[in-house]
């Protein structure tokens, strides 16, 4: 697989989305999930590239508290799994926090994420920089590789507004706080990640496992797809709430 990359992008940072909640049925299947996906981390970090993780906390906003601890990572049991394999370097935002390992982490760890999608964000940065975005065993068509919002902030879509949410790092006592481009619940809109799926279908490399699939794509053709979008019609990526 590692082979792929250079054809996706020249970048050297890689970021891993995954959703093992999806289609395995068996333990003795999940294992072997977490067990390929701890040698695929092996090979991507002997060739020098940085990988970039999500360790995102959703539930801050209701129990206003984080840590580095795994209680706190409500994105996915991988990432758990493989931070207790690796020597992973956290970032510092208590939602949208992200496990970083490689060459070039200070560059992520020194980002200021003053919002959690905006220009001095993460994932914008991530995007600009080409970056080889894969997803493991991910709903492929409903899946936006979290540029979409960064492209709903950069045009300010009307159907969200900036709010902050505050809380404390367990680990250190500190209040933190994120703030971020949230969707207006009385708007009854949705982001429809769907639309941008078979824009960018062409641009999509698979692979196909026994009982799951990986993607790969460059961030950017991602972040610049969306804003295309957006540039055109601030409701492009938008689609009326399910009740």
């Amino acid at each position: 697989m590692i082979n792929l990359l250079p054809k996706i992008s020249k970048s050297k940072y890689v970021l891993i989305f995954s959703d093992f909640s999806r289609n395995v049925y068996s333990k003795k299947k999940f294992e072997r999930m977490l067990i390929n996906s701890k040698n695929m981390i092996k090979s991507i970090i002997k060739k020098n590239y940085t990988i970039i993780i999500p360790t995102y906390n959703f539930n801050f906003p209701d129990d206003r508290v984080t840590s580095n601890s795994p209680t706190h990572i409500t994105s996915g049991y991988l990432a758990k799994y493989l931070i207790k394999n690796f020597k992973f370097k956290r970032t510092n935002k208590p939602m949208y926090n992200y496990a970083v390992i490689g060459k070039k982490s200070k560059s992520i760890i020194s980002l200021k994420q003053n919002t959690a999608w905006g220009e001095d964000s993460i994932i914008s940065y991530l995007s600009k920089q080409n970056a080889v975005g894969i997803g493991i065993n991910i709903d492929i068509e409903n899946f936006g590789w979290v540029a979409i919002h960064c492209a709903e902030e950069k045009f300010k879509v009307p159907y969200r507004y900036y709010k902050k949410f505050k809380g404390i790092n367990l680990d250190n006592k500190k209040k933190v706080f994120e703030k971020m481009f949230v969707r207006n619940l009385n708007k009854k809109l949705t982001t429809n990640s769907n639309k941008l799926y078979k824009k960018l279908a062409p641009k999509i490399k698979k692979i196909n496992r026994t009982n799951y699939k990986i993607y790969m794509i460059n961030m950017n053709d991602a972040y610049k797809e969306c804003c295309m979008f957006l540039s055109k019609d601030l409701y492009s990526l938008a689609i009326n709430e399910k009740n």
